[in-house]
């Protein structure tokens, strides 16, 4: 068994990591961290966990560095002081960070987040999280930065045309997310009067995860998004809408998909439209792609907190341990 532990675990995030991992065949959480639940048993906070674990939450972090493995799911900010944290006790502790603040360089998370970076030396030993890119990185790797949402499900939608230099000019984005990926505190714009029946965009043009998405595909040819990101009327999952160019009309897209399908167990190629249903509650990303000369347009579907979050931050565990990249994660949609 495999002793792992969830820093930061009373939000949805943890909460969806506690869900993965009770069913998982080789895992185990023994420790669990919340500042504001110290000495609570986690099924009074996440009250459908009631009768399924007995874990209680902590605030005393070192607890974590006799494990396995760590995941952090904490504020950006937080993580960096945390991950400094574990490592200044125990330097070869495995750890999978949730948040954002190993994702992106230096000089671009100083000026997205605008702070200062506290550990840089860890930024260059952080792999981040996308296993069907840089799988053999992730199987390598002791620091893993787990992909943003929105970022997971762009770069997915794009990776098979730009792994092959073939995109041309910026890739345009419109992408609908749920309340959940807001986390679990309330704010006046996911309050769900606010929210429900209703569509509204935000952060246009300028969203936070944009920096990791031109990163992670521009390792062929450099890549641009203009993203619109939308919040919508649900609670879990992301929608992204993919507008891009193809640098010859005669090159057939849907072929280079489905190759890219067949080869990641967690990419599910669609005749018709992906829907937010057939995800929600997993690990898959369902993906339509749609041609036109040398325009294509991409659909692409994922839960935030399944291969959003939580779920892909298993599937990293996994290959990090060595384990079948689909251990504990071959599971049907939360439908309907």
């Amino acid at each position: 068994v495999i002793r792992a532990g969830i820093a930061g675990g009373s939000g949805y995030v943890g909460l969806e990591l506690l869900r993965y991992l009770h069913g998982h065949p080789n895992f185990q959480v023994a420790v669990i961290t919340s500042r504001e639940h110290h000495g609570q048993p986690v099924g009074d906070v996440h009250r459908g966990l009631a009768g399924i674990t007995d874990l209680h939450f902590t605030d005393d972090v070192a607890n974590l560095t006799n494990l396995d493995l760590v995941f952090t799911a904490v504020p950006h900010g937080e993580s960096m002081k945390l991950v400094a944290q574990l490592r200044a006790i125990r330097s070869d502790l495995p750890i999978i960070d949730v948040g954002a603040d190993f994702r992106i360089s230096q000089q671009q998370f100083e000026q997205v987040y605008g702070e200062k970076h506290l550990c840089p030396e860890l930024l260059q030993e952080a792999v981040y999280g996308v296993p069907e890119l840089y799988g053999e990185r992730v199987f390598n790797a002791r620091l893993i930065a787990n992909p943003g949402c929105f970022a997971h499900c762009t770069i997915l939608a794009l990776a098979p045309l730009a792994m092959r230099g073939l995109l041309v000019g910026p890739a345009r984005v419109s992408a609908v997310t749920g309340s959940s990926g807001s986390g679990a505190h309330a704010k006046a714009v996911t309050h769900h009067p606010d929210r429900n029946d209703s569509i509204s965009a935000y952060n246009v043009l300028a969203h936070r995860h944009v920096p990791e998405i031109e990163r992670a595909l521009s390792e062929t040819s450099p890549v641009a998004i203009k993203m619109v990101p939308l919040s919508g009327p649900f609670s879990r999952g992301i929608f992204a809408t993919v507008f891009a160019t193809v640098t010859d009309a005669t090159i057939s897209v849907g072929d280079i998909y489905a190759e890219f399908a067949a080869a990641n167990r967690f990419v599910r190629l669609r005749g018709t439209t992906p829907r937010l249903l057939d995800v929600r509650g997993t690990n898959f990303c369902d993906m339509a792609v749609h041609q036109s000369g040398s325009e294509v347009v991409i659909i692409s579907a994922i839960d935030n907190l399944g291969k959003g979050a939580a779920g892909n931050a298993v599937q990293c565990a996994n290959l990090m341990f060595g384990l079948p990249e689909e251990s504990g994660l071959l599971f049907p949609p939360l439908a309907p």
